[in-house]
């Protein structure tokens, strides 16, 4: 899959949830240290391009797949379009790391968080 540098932020997300609903994109101005508030150094304006936030060609290409890890994809971001992103939960704001978890793959992570919602709803009712 390829994501292009002239795609805004709005636009990345929904494919990326499109791909993997149990999965949510988060971008950032900078890395955030762990007792920074997200908030204060996140993006809000999902209308822009992605190369006017990066600075980074307009012909920049992203390419990942299934089989990339969190950590393999949050690089990519960092190295190809500038851009520092986080991955969460599509279901709640639980950041997923890049240390142990971080090296199951995205395929593997969206399966689970699903199957998770899943059990969670029937247990539910």
């Amino acid at each position: 899959m390829k994501i292009h540098n002239w795609k805004t932020i709005g636009e990345v997300k929904d494919i990326f949830q499109f791909i993997f609903p149990g999965l949510k994109l988060k971008f950032y101005r900078k890395l955030c240290g762990h007792y920074e508030g997200l908030i204060e150094c996140s993006i809000a304006d999902h209308t822009k391009p992605l190369y006017q936030i990066s600075k980074r060609s307009k012909d920049s290409v992203l390419e990942f797949n299934f089989q990339d890890t969190v950590k393999d994809l949050v690089e990519k971001f960092k190295d190809v379009l500038g851009l520092n992103i986080q991955i969460f939960w599509a279901s709640s704001d639980v950041c997923i790391g890049t240390t142990k978890i971080g090296n199951c793959t995205l395929s593997q992570l969206n399966d689970n968080s699903l199957l998770t919602n899943q059990k969670y709803l029937l247990n539910e009712y």
